[in-house]
């Protein structure tokens, strides 16, 4: 298959365009920054994460398109909570509470064969140490009490989305919520994917959904705003190679600082 035969181009992402023709999504990756053994993976990931029952949309095909590599997923149309926080600003508290109520259903779904969260976060917190940027690089000291204080955290085992935000939820023509974008998903501690999204919000500007966001879930969740909190220096860590935006990486690299006051 070509690319123009892929169907009408819905938006471009930093690695991947995004195709819609009849009732199939197609995303092609960009073969110089998610090269196959990366394309299957993620594929591989939303396909474990279908067999929780939860709504998300159903993998069905992946093969090469020139160099780069495409996958097929169910398309469903409708409205995200994103358009739905955007046009309703009034609603802000229902729709927040809704995103908080579908990411515990996420939290307290069974899934097993993901990553474990914490590998992940320690391997990332390492390649800070690699990296060409020297305006994400982490010294060695600091990349240490961050694997400290991570060891530290509970090693819980829940199913965490990893980008849990408004954009990634999308509303059928029934009213049914289905959650995209699972190349993130991990099993592990909810608090840290409450912190993950709370940091997101801040980052993408809505800071006034942030702060009703992050005591509300604490809330919904049983734990403390202080706990949320402690997972900030790791989580943002692991953020740090997802931008280029200099005032967002000193934001996260303040934030990764603080862990030396924590300790």
């Amino acid at each position: 298959m070509e690319e123009r035969e892929l169907g009408t181009l819905l938006c471009t992402r930093r690695n991947k365009r995004i195709y819609v023709r009849g009732e199939t999504l197609t995303k092609l990756y960009d073969h110089a920054l998610m090269p196959k053994p990366k394309v299957i993976k993620e594929a591989w990931v939303q396909s474990v994460v279908e067999t929780t029952g939860l709504n998300v949309p159903k993998v069905r095909l992946i093969y090469p398109v020139g160099e780069d590599w495409a996958v097929d997923f169910d398309y469903i149309a409708g409205e995200s909570l994103l358009d739905r926080l955007q046009a309703h600003p009034e609603r802000t508290k229902e729709y927040i509470d809704q995103l908080i109520a579908l990411q515990l259903k996420v939290h307290e779904a069974s899934c097993v064969g993901l990553p474990d969260m914490k590998e992940k976060f320690n391997k990332k917190i390492s390649a800070l140490g690699r990296v060409s940027d020297p305006a994400k690089h982490i010294e060695a000291t600091l990349r240490y009490e961050l694997h400290v204080a991570l060891d530290k955290m509970p090693a819980h085992r829940k199913l965490c989305h990893g980008d849990f935000l408004p954009d990634n939820i999308l509303f059928d023509a029934q009213g049914e919520p289905h959650i995209f974008d699972w190349a993130h998903a991990s099993l592990g501690n909810g608090s840290a994917d409450a912190a993950h999204t709370y940091l997101q919000l801040i980052i993408e500007g809505h800071k006034d959904w942030a702060e009703m966001y992050l005591p509300a879930y604490a809330a919904a969740a049983g734990v403390e705003v202080s706990y949320i909190r402690s997972w900030f220096p790791m989580v943002a860590a692991t953020m740090l190679d997802k931008t280029d935006d200099v005032a967002v990486i000193d934001h996260l690299k303040e934030l990764i600082q603080s862990i030396e006051a924590e300790q």
